[in-house]
């Protein structure tokens, strides 16, 4: 995570207050929506600067964000700085998933740069070696994150079809969310009391959204993905969760994982995976609000920080591509987290 500079944590903890007053999140969120161009969005949201073209805005807002929350990381030190560090490495992991989609659909290296977030160089990965990976073992090989590979490695095995990659991300994402789980374990038992739910809320958010699709989109059988699932909190006894979902009435889903009452109204009109992945992320939202506002001069400000942060990013692409499109106000309003 580069040189890690020590400072008092309670002045890293007023500096992180100040930066969540900046986030773009609701009215400020909506103000932008009424830009009439993206030269004029990107101007506002780039402190002046206009990049030569839309994807080029795109790139930079996320070059942006993940610069603040590098030099954040640098702050801390010993374990503190493990998990928050692996946290940050969301957009790297993202990245890994374009590379595993570009791969399996042949993508040469010069035509997936456009699609690749540009993040500080402690998050680069090895685009040709994974792209021109042969077999899972070389794949795995080629991924400079040892919890990471062995996740892929559990694909192996698996018949090579359209399939595949899906798994794969979902091997990439349990990975990712069980080493995340397992450093917050290691920190202090005060704060990690604190932190903790969040990120299992987290894992009951993908697990949900993965066994749903799983089963309704690709129509899979419960027995072939429960080793893709998060053995952990509402999912904890995986199989029987799993077949929970064989009804596809998402409300009783919803009382059986123990999250009707967070899902409120949205679980009355989820008919998509879509639907269901925007009630679940405006419940994660919430949960990172409420644990930001509860927190003090503990971890768990950082970490809801680093979750509000990168629900702001993805409203402000949302928002970007809105306004490239010509959407209304209102209308770009119904696909953003951020805006109760």
């Amino acid at each position: 995570m580069g040189q890690i500079l020590t400072t008092d944590f309670d002045f890293l903890c007023a500096k992180v207050r100040g930066l969540r007053s900046k986030l773009y999140a609701g009215p400020s969120l909506m103000a932008l929506a009424r830009l009439a161009t993206s030269a004029a969005y990107f101007e506002q949201t780039l402190s002046g600067k206009v990049p030569r073209s839309h994807i080029q805005g795109q790139q930079a807002l996320v070059a942006q964000h993940a610069r603040d929350l590098v030099q954040l990381a640098r702050f801390l030190s010993s374990r503190r700085s493990k998990a928050f560090g692996w946290i940050i490495r969301r957009y790297q992991i993202e990245n890994l998933k374009a590379l595993l989609r570009a791969r399996a659909q042949k993508t040469g290296d010069d035509e997936i740069a456009d699609t690749l977030y540009e993040l500080p160089e402690e998050f680069a990965l090895p685009t040709k070696e994974i792209l021109g990976a042969k077999g899972i073992r070389a794949l795995a090989e080629a991924i400079p994150l040892a919890p990471i590979a062995a996740g892929i490695m559990r694909t192996a095995g698996l018949p090579d079809e359209n399939n595949l990659t899906f798994f794969m991300e979902m091997a990439v994402e349990k990975a990712f969310l069980q080493e995340g789980m397992k450093r917050i374990a290691q920190i202090g038992a005060s704060e990690r009391s604190r932190c903790l739910p969040l990120i299992m809320r987290e894992i009951t958010c993908h697990n949900t959204l993965f066994v749903w699709r799983a089963l309704r989109t690709y129509a899979l059988a419960p027995e072939e993905i429960q080793d893709f699932v998060i053995a952990a909190g509402a999912f904890e006894n995986a199989d029987s969760r799993i077949r929970l979902f064989e009804s596809g009435n998402i409300a009783e889903i919803a009382a059986a994982l123990g999250i009707s009452k967070a899902l409120g109204a949205d679980r009355e009109m989820i008919a998509t995976a879509k639907d269901l992945e925007a009630a679940l992320q405006r419940w994660l939202y919430r949960s990172a609000k409420r644990l930001f506002a509860q927190s003090l001069f503990d971890f768990g400000l950082l970490v809801s920080f680093c979750y509000l942060k990168r629900f702001e990013i993805q409203d402000l692409l949302r928002l970007s591509e809105a306004i490239r499109q010509g959407v209304g106000t209102d209308e770009a309003k119904t696909h953003l987290i951020t805006v109760e």
